[in-house]
């Protein structure tokens, strides 16, 4: 029987199944499209289908001019964006914030004469430099093959902008960029790396007195991949702890939650639930690392700038090409298994968080509403949340 990991040229090449090779793996690419290095992704392995890809924020026009002189006029370019950003080019409208976009988009890159100056204005504009985007190149209508979601999804795991150069590489070339000590990867889809159990490790633990909850643990968990620390805040209150630990899920807002930001209620849930545990039987709130619903400081900040142009903040992500919320909850449910919670209360006014929480095996029983007074400059955004966001009321 044929070897299924046998390449065309007769090399063998590993399967990397294991959910911690695929999370070293990860972290390495993250990591070089972060510096603005490409990296060589890499599809069937019995067949030499192989991409490169630059990442369009942190690219300069000298790399650009680099790499593009490099693989020669010969191998074509394209911009690769989200499906998000590419159902907005498309149509000039923004996409349904409860559908996820799937698969990604090729946009051809014509040689023109602007060569490189039009793809750095290409950047700026799906930055979010500019309000409204303009069609670039060719129509919206080539779908990217399945091998280069692995980009999307990595460049946001990084919490890049969701485009890149990208060049499908001639065989005969993907010896010469890997001698070049370009990361690549084999037979790693985007569904494989998106998809993979979540690996947390808890890696530090002590006692800490707040000024709203005076009798505190808190214990880090570390996930194996991007490196992320998410924090788990054990609150004990003044009354006798319940069998069912009420627990707050908590995304990181710096703005919020550090500074008491206006534009967000964020500060105003965080202090609220510690506040609400201390006073009653106490509780767990599990801090995640998911700035600006998982795509980044710099990114939010691109979002607010869009949204004082006028889009909302669901609008917002949507037009930087990332989904309206892009954050997932398995990463809680593995720290709340850890500390042997599998049945829970849950602090929160959004129904996704208990769907996802559910869908990963933990036992929601109850939901308690978490509302605050609105302010001038926040009463938008709640209210986009509750009407575009479906977060409830009661």
């Amino acid at each position: 029987m044929e070897n299924p990991n046998t390449r065309t040229d007769g090399r063998t090449v590993e399967n990397p199944a294991s959910p911690m090779v695929r999370a070293r793996i990860q972290a390495r690419l993250i990591g070089d499209l972060r510096r603005g290095d490409p990296i060589l992704i890499k599809g069937d392995p019995a067949a030499d289908d192989a991409w490169l890809a630059l990442p369009l924020e942190t690219a300069s026009e000298a790399s650009l001019a680099e790499w593009s002189a490099l693989l020669g006029a010969a191998v074509p370019r394209a911009l690769l964006i989200s499906g998000e950003r590419a159902a907005l080019l498309a149509t000039g409208a923004m996409p349904s914030p409860e559908i996820r976009q799937s698969g990604s988009i090729l946009l051809p890159i014509a040689e023109n004469g602007t060569g490189i100056q039009a793809i750095i204005e290409a950047l700026q504009t799906l930055a979010g430099l500019t309000q409204k985007p303009r069609p670039f190149g060719h129509h919206i209508g080539l779908s990217a093959p399945a091998v280069l979601d692995t980009v999307i999804t990595l460049l946001k795991r990084g919490f890049l902008i969701p485009a890149a150069l990208v060049w499908q590489v001639p065989v005969e070339r993907i010896a010469e960029l890997e001698a070049m000590a370009v990361l690549t990867t084999e037979a790693i889809s985007g569904d494989a790396l998106a998809n993979q159990p979540v690996v947390v490790r808890q890696t530090a633990s002590a006692d800490v007195p707040l000024k709203l909850a005076e009798n505190c643990r808190i214990s880090v968990y570390r996930t194996i991949g991007d490196g992320r620390d998410h924090v788990a805040i054990e609150v004990t209150g003044k009354q006798p702890a319940t069998e069912i630990p009420l627990v707050r899920v908590h995304a990181e807002c710096f703005t919020g939650d550090l500074l008491g930001s206006l534009r967000c209620d964020c500060g105003d849930q965080l202090r609220g639930a510690i506040a609400h545990m201390a006073e009653n039987a106490g509780g767990l709130l599990i801090y995640t690392a998911q700035e600006g619903r998982d795509i980044g400081l710099a990114n939010k900040m691109r979002a607010y700038r869009l949204q004082d142009t006028g889009l909302d903040t669901i609008d917002a992500n949507l037009a930087l090409g990332f989904a309206a919320d892009e954050r997932a909850y398995d990463l809680v449910a593995t720290i709340l298994r850890d500390m042997g919670h599998g049945k829970i209360r849950l602090l929160t006014n959004n129904p996704d968080k208990i769907a996802q929480l559910r869908s990963a095996g933990i036992d929601v029983v109850e939901r308690i509403g978490h509302h605050f007074d609105s302010n001038p400059l926040n009463h938008a955004y709640i209210t986009a949340k509750q009407q575009r966001g479906g977060h409830l009321t009661d």
